[in-house]
């Protein structure tokens, strides 16, 4: 939960302040595979801090890529 708060709404001092603290893979694997949603805006922040990322792959992206999110 607070590695998605911090790709959501951190610059990049909090990414590499989480990746200290949690290390990279352990940060990378969260972003690809644990995180229910991200914003559109979060999912290609994330992909510029870890460009070894693909959107296809990241859970956020494929469970909700074809439902609207009006709501936000």
């Amino acid at each position: 939960m607070v590695i998605a708060r911090i790709i959501e709404r951190g610059g990049q001092d909090q990414i590499d302040e989480i990746v200290r603290f949690y290390g990279r893979e352990k940060v990378i694997t969260a972003v690809r595979d644990e995180i229910y949603f991200l914003p559109n805006y979060a999912i290609e922040d994330a992909l510029k801090f870890f460009p070894e990322l693909k959107k296809e792959e990241m859970y956020c992206y494929l469970n909700r890529k074809d439902k609207p999110y009006d709501w936000i």
